[in-house]
């Protein structure tokens, strides 16, 4: 019995060793070395929490302060242009090319230019630049006087392509091409209307039967601008007033500049 219980327990103990070494795992194996999984498991959760980490910092770099201030960007200042520069744009600017060609312009003075047969059917255009909107809108009504036999009109009637009475038209206009009666020289004279929707300057217009002639006086508070335009037949010179006046500035950039379609273009 005793070499029985032996040769039992020797049995035994071979056959863990040989269980060992071939791999199968008994009941103290998992299958891992020992320290392995731990130590996995503590680099896994090292990882984990790193690239949460670097995950909140990208956010927090990403996403702007809330109520953070935006400052809006410095646009570069235009400057104010002299009348020799505005009316020269004005003949290579979209819609106005060759309406007024420099050649056909002489300058009395810096501020003050005639130009003669500058486009078919003008026979004569004037412009004059006046130091102030109280001193330019002094010259507009003194011109309207004298083209009009001594009378002043104001927000009398508008002008179009059909001829205008003989005793004149006069009304403010603006750069959507509307003419209203709805502010007065005075007004105007403030500088404070919005040249877009409100009124950029006025015009008075006649018509002469006898000569077939039409006569366009205007003003733009924009570089406080006198300016007269004369010619036959009346279709034509309101045609030419019609492009040139809108095309006209001193400060910023003509409209036909602004790459609009044709189609945009103001139809008074």
């Amino acid at each position: 019995m005793l070499l029985l219980a032996l040769a039992f327990v020797l049995t035994a103990g071979i056959g863990i060793t040989l269980g060992s070494w071939l791999g199968f795992p008994g009941k103290a194996d998992s299958g891992q070395q020992p320290g392995v999984g731990s130590s996995a498991a503590a680099a896994g959760s090292a990882s984990g929490s790193a690239a949460a980490g670097s995950a909140a910092a990208a956010a927090v770099v990403a996403a702007p302060a809330t109520g953070a201030a935006l400052t809006p960007p410095t646009l570069p200042a235009t400057p104010q242009k002299t009348l020799e520069q505005a009316l020269a744009l004005v003949n290579v600017t979209v819609w106005t090319t060759g309406y007024l060609p420099p050649k056909s312009c002489t300058f009395v003075s810096a501020v003050s230019a005639k130009c003669s047969s500058p486009y078919p059917g003008i026979t004569m255009a004037f412009f004059q630049n006046y130091s102030s909107p109280g001193a330019l809108y002094t010259a507009y009504q003194a011109a309207i006087k004298q083209a009009n036999n001594g009378r002043m009109v104001v927000n009398t009637q508008d002008c179009g392509a059909s001829a205008p009475p003989r005793t004149g038209g006069e009304i403010s206009w603006n750069h959507f091409g509307e003419h209203t009666s709805a502010y007065s020289i005075r007004q105007l004279e403030t500088g404070r209307l919005n040249a877009a929707s409100q009124a950029a300057g006025r015009m008075f217009c006649n018509y002469n039967s006898t000569t077939n002639t039409e006569n366009i006086i205007w003003t733009e508070t924009d570089g406080n601008m006198l300016g007269e335009v004369t010619g036959s037949p009346h279709l034509a010179v309101w045609s030419w007033w019609l492009h040139v006046h809108h095309n006209i500035a001193f400060n910023g950039q003509p409209m036909g500049a602004m790459n609009m379609a044709p189609s945009a273009f103001p139809k008074a």
